[in-house]
């Protein structure tokens, strides 16, 4: 369950990003209904975020998912392939996929959230990495290594333009 809490977080985050983004851009096909179910997605996130990691880790997690800081060092990964497209129909049908994409999300990050209250332990995520030190210097070895890599593809990309 841990495993599957950072990888919906992670998604959940990066959906609710890239979404953002494409509103402040002017893409906002329903402005209300948009920006509900983004809301409705924070507090999910922050109960699950406290519920694997404690207190001050999951409020920390959040706050750097609020923030941006999560996508600007992680999950940048997943936007590659929206750079290479060159054709803007294919850009727009990517922008459309990421809005339909929200209500599953939210039901997914609801029924995860639910469940773990009935499967997994308190601070579990918490529990492994002061048992395994290993995978948090990981952690945090890639992290670094993936902001190093996001400011070299930003000057690259934003050198072509």
């Amino acid at each position: 369950m841990t495993f599957l809490f950072v990888i919906i977080f992670i998604l959940s985050s990066h959906l609710i990003h890239t979404v953002a983004v494409n509103q402040r851009c002017g893409y906002n096909p329903y402005p209300f209904g948009i920006t509900t179910i983004c809301i409705l997605h924070h507090p999910l996130l922050l109960i699950i975020s406290i519920y694997y990691l404690g207190w001050i880790c999951g409020i920390v997690l959040f706050l750097c998912h609020l923030f941006g800081l999560l996508h600007a060092t992680i999950s940048w990964v997943l936007n590659i392939p929206t750079l290479i497209i060159k054709n803007d129909n294919k850009y727009l049908q990517t922008m459309e996929l990421n809005v339909a994409l929200l209500t599953p999300s939210l039901i997914i990050v609801l029924i995860f959230t639910v469940v773990s209250f009935f499967v997994a332990e308190f601070k579990s995520l918490l529990t492994f990495f002061q048992k395994h030190t290993f995978f948090l210097i990981g952690a945090i070895v890639v992290v670094t290594i993936l902001s190093i890599v996001r400011i070299i593809v930003a000057k690259k990309f934003s050198d072509d333009m």
